[in-house]
């Protein structure tokens, strides 16, 4: 798989697959609107929930949402069971 962006259907056709990881990200500092609100619970099976503040930050970093060291992300990788083999997709409801 080399594209960047898959479609609703692609994401349908895989759910069985177990190299695809669905990642939901949020940051708890982002304001949302009621129309926002609306979708907060759509689920899609199999997504793991992350906040962007906390996981693939660099938390030592002066500033908010930094890029992380190499060692942190592949650390933030590792807990969440990406590997070389994972297709990752990754969404959000707000526009993150």
């Amino acid at each position: 798989m080399n594209v960047p962006i898959v479609s609703s259907q692609w994401l349908f056709d895989h759910l069985k697959d177990p190299d695809l990881i669905l990642l939901k990200v949020n940051l708890r500092s982002v304001k949302t609107n009621s129309e926002d609100q609306k979708f907060q619970d759509i689920f899609i099976s199999k997504t793991i929930y992350i906040n962007l503040g906390k996981n693939f930050n660099d938390s030592g970093a002066v500033l908010p949402n930094t890029i992380p060291t190499v060692d942190q992300f592949e650390k933030d990788c590792k807990e969440l069971g990406i590997n070389s083999t994972s297709k990752i997709v990754v969404y959000d409801s707000i526009g993150v």
